[in-house]
């Protein structure tokens, strides 16, 4: 298992059968949302440096760490197995970039909505997804290993910005709570939200396939 420190800028490697920490592997950065690739490495973008860094798991070193100018204050990151395709969701262009996870190079950049925080990539429909504070989640087609198509903004709730996708069903699941009051955000910025104690509750998306 690993663990990843933002204020430690490093990723803990943990053996589950012992309980212990195995090995500290430093990544220059905080790391903000890691995927493996299902072939020994772990993916994590390095939300303050603008960087997605390879961990070799078997390792547990950094065998690659690639500057991504274009995704400024990356947040969400998943990934395509089959086709070693990254999916980075860029909260400072409002942007998610896609990424050759062989090579590092960019290889698209497409619309999201406002202050995203995470990511998600369903194999069978050939979607991404971006979950946004703004209330919205963006969705991207996937067209082929190098044609992406932005399919515009699914209309959610404000504050929901983290999500999580099962595999078997393409279910998204999101979280945010009761808006007790909204602040307008900078410029170009989600607005920022006091949340109702005790309200926090799950919403549950069917996209179609």
């Amino acid at each position: 298992m690993f663990a990843f420190g933002g204020n430690a800028h490093a990723a803990s490697a943990i053996d589950p059968a012992t309980d212990t920490v195995v090995a500290t592997v430093p990544l220059g950065g905080s790391p903000e949302e890691a995927v493996p690739d299902g072939d020994g490495n772990v993916f994590v973008n390095i939300s303050d440096r603008a960087r997605i860094a390879r961990i070799d798991a078997r390792t547990n070193t950094v065998t690659a760490m690639w500057n991504v100018p274009t995704c400024p204050d990356i947040h969400g990151l998943a990934i395509d197995e089959r086709t070693h395709r990254l999916f980075a969701s860029c909260k400072g262009n409002v942007r998610m970039v896609v990424v050759d996870s062989n090579s590092g190079k960019v290889l698209a950049q497409l619309p999201i909505g406002l202050g995203t925080d995470g990511a998600a990539f369903d194999p069978a429909s050939h979607l991404a997804f971006s979950s946004n504070k703004d209330g919205t989640l963006s969705v991207i087609e996937k067209d082929g290993p190098d044609r992406f198509t932005g399919l515009g903004n699914v209309e959610t709730a404000p504050g929901a910005k983290n999500m999580a996708i099962d595999p078997k069903t393409g279910r998204v699941f999101l979280v945010t709570a009761k808006i007790l009051s909204e602040r307008k955000g900078k410029p170009g910025n989600a607005p920022d939200f006091r949340f109702v104690p005790g309200t926090v509750h799950a919403l549950i998306l069917d996209p179609a396939r």
